[in-house]
């Protein structure tokens, strides 16, 4: 495996994988995490709750350090913007 395919791989690990038990400590009602149609969903349970973010801006948070905080916070302001609308 060349240095791309790994650095992909480990990018859509670190989405599918580390990102669900890490973001479980913030959010209790996670029922699933899936990468579709170059977006990240995040599924919660209440009603079937969804929030999408853009691979690009995954990739930003990956690159800049994997912060879970600053995940979290994007989650917050696209979850409040979606429910207010």
């Amino acid at each position: 495996m060349n240095e791309l395919s790994m650095d992909r791989y480990d990018f859509y690990h670190w989405m599918q994988r580390e990102l669900e038990s890490d973001l479980k400590q913030f959010y209790k009602r996670i029922h699933s995490i899936k990468v579709l149609n170059d977006k990240f969903y995040i599924w919660f349970l209440s009603n079937g709750d969804c929030v999408s973010i853009p691979l690009n801006i995954m990739r930003s948070i990956y690159v800049n350090g994997k912060s879970t905080e600053n995940l979290v916070a994007l989650i917050d302001t696209k979850y409040v913007a979606r429910i207010k609308n």
